[in-house]
């Protein structure tokens, strides 16, 4: 499943959305060099797909990306609202706020996943915080599994079977 986006190209901060032909790119400049965060011209992870596919009511989602897993949940009629949290407030004046004028359902929150206090409950939570997949990632699955199992219906990670698999090989 690939999802496209229609964010405007811009650079902020660190920040830069490029389109390429109809493809869109994300990209984080530091120190002299760029990393591509999210594109979309590739399928989606099986997580994201299975996440799409049974999510409904009020839905969390902690990453914003170029927003193509909001962009999948603003088109279900099942889901009724989704909160985002990002820590980075340049991605949410990239992303978030197009997402937000997109449609009523979304609001961003600018804060960080595994210290964010939220007392509401949500029928169901994903989390794509990670800009690679490492095996170090799983010790924040476990932390934020330990924060949020109260505030859900379920919980979802995007990528959690490969860290898990890279941790098994070290």
């Amino acid at each position: 499943m690939i999802i496209k986006v229609n964010v405007p190209d811009r650079m902020l901060g660190e920040w830069e959305v490029k389109s390429v032909g109809e493809e869109k790119y994300l990209y984080r400049h530091q120190n002299d060099a760029s990393k591509l965060i999210a594109k979309t011209d590739e399928p989606i992870s099986e997580d994201s797909i299975k996440f799409i596919q049974q999510a409904y009511g009020d839905v969390f989602v902690a990453g914003l990306g170029l927003g193509q897993m909001v962009k999948a949940l603003i088109e279900k009629n099942e889901v009724e609202t989704i909160t985002i949290i990002e820590k980075d407030v340049e991605l949410i004046e990239l992303v978030g706020k197009y997402l937000e004028s997109v449609s009523l359902k979304v609001k961003c929150i600018h804060a960080e996943a595994l210290t964010y206090v939220d007392r509401s409950f949500y029928d169901f939570i994903w989390f794509d915080i990670w800009e690679e997949v490492k095996a170090e990632n799983c010790k924040q699955i476990e932390r934020l599994k330990s924060h949020y199992w109260k505030k859900a219906e379920e919980i979802f990670f995007n990528n959690e079977e490969r860290c898990r698999h890279l941790l098994l090989l070290k």
